[in-house]
């Protein structure tokens, strides 16, 4: 606090005392002194509440989002997997991969994330997104990508589109995604949110 002061007073000793007295103080405090530093900088502190800033209610609601056929295949072929108990696999690793098949395919075809020493919990040296899926559904699975378009995208979109028609501000936070998207022209972001409303993709 001394330091904040001294930065946008430099010139003026708003607390009341030095710094280095402060210090003693922190060890042996005085509380007639505490007071007077308190009725010091008490004119300088604001504290503003939500209800001064006249902010419309706020509304939290879900949406549930409907996987397209190529997603459910993927996600119900994960799902058997994860729940067999005889695959000698990773189920870590596999229950991340079921949890981008339900986001976003495109993902499947990146190596999971190594930050953090990830590696040493998702290892994917003995078995791979083919292996799994078989030849059939991963073959399915290429091919869709070319034009694949994640269902919780469209359904954010559409969504979007409807905010903006009514002339609201939109601002979208994403995760488990493969880079920033830009919905038509809209601008990259990252929650929904439109006039204190937060709406989640589920």
């Amino acid at each position: 606090m001394y330091n904040l002061f001294k930065f946008i007073y430099p010139n003026r000793n708003v607390i009341g005392y030095t710094y280095e007295y402060l210090k003693q103080m922190t060890i042996n405090p005085v509380f007639s002194q505490i007071e007077d530093i308190i009725n010091n900088i008490t004119p300088f502190f604001l504290r503003i509440k939500k209800s001064d800033l006249n902010l419309p209610e706020f509304n939290d609601h879900s949406i549930i989002n409907s996987l397209n056929n190529i997603e459910y295949k993927i996600y119900k072929r994960l799902t058997e997997c994860l729940n067999n108990e005889s695959l000698d696999i990773n189920k870590s690793s596999i229950f991340f991969r079921l949890i981008q098949s339900s986001s976003n395919l495109h993902l499947l075809n990146k190596s999971l994330n190594t930050d953090f020493d990830y590696d040493k919990i998702f290892n994917e040296e003995t078995i791979t997104i083919p292996d799994l899926l078989g030849e059939n559904l991963h073959s399915e699975l290429i091919t869709s990508l070319k034009s694949y378009i994640p269902s919780k995208h469209e359904n954010v979109l559409n969504l979007v589109k409807d905010l903006k028609r009514d002339k609201k501000k939109v601002i979208t936070v994403t995760q488990n995604v493969q880079k920033r998207v830009t919905f038509f022209g809209l601008k990259e972001s990252k929650i929904l949110l439109a006039n204190a409303t937060t709406t989640h993709i589920n």
